[in-house]
């Protein structure tokens, strides 16, 4: 885990935000444990998505949306990478971790067209569409938090969020239709 020492070496925060840039940072690391297998991948990416932000030449208006959608970003890209798991991970078996061994090639697949489908529909939606949906659904933020940082009404994010769904459901149709057969 990295500590204040190192994340003040980095640049990324004075003293007087200290307290609120970890928090945000356990934040987001939760965020990523709950999505990643392991302790370590979580560790890695959470590294990634800062030095993402350091190399970032343009001003960052909504940081915290910014920091989630770019950790949703990174995990995304780590499981299309698909690295094998290496046999150490065999001896942290944990129970919860019993309904991955029921999953088979074919859900997978399964899986990977609907996610697929998800993005290029979202990709599709108008900005302001897809930044609350990416936010509530992704990121876990409420909708009084999308307010707060956006300065929308709570009545017109919901409305946003709304024609999302109804676009996306109507995008998945297809592949609906296409396993119900």
């Amino acid at each position: 885990m990295t500590n204040i020492v190192e994340i003040e070496k980095l640049g990324l925060v004075k003293d007087e935000n200290t307290n609120a840039f970890l928090e945000l940072r356990e934040q987001l690391l939760g965020f990523i444990k709950s999505r990643v297998p392991s302790e370590e991948d979580a560790e890695d990416l959470i590294q990634d998505v800062f030095i993402t932000m350091q190399a970032t030449i343009e001003p960052i208006k909504q940081l915290r949306a910014w920091l989630f959608r770019v950790s949703r970003n990174k995990i995304i890209d780590r499981y299309r990478k698909k690295a094998p798991s290496s046999f150490s991970r065999v001896d942290n078996f944990d129970q919860d971790k019993v309904e991955d061994l029921n999953r088979t090639p074919e859900g997978d697949m399964m899986d990977e067209m609907v996610w697929n489908a998800i993005q290029e529909g979202l990709q599709e939606l108008p900005k302001s569409q897809r930044e609350v949906f990416e936010m509530h659904e992704f990121e876990g933020l409420s909708f009084q938090a999308i307010a707060d940082l956006t300065g929308d009404q709570v009545n017109t994010l919901i409305s946003r969020k709304h024609y999302a769904v109804k676009y996306l459901r109507k995008r998945l149709q297809s592949i609906y239709n296409d396993l119900k057969d």
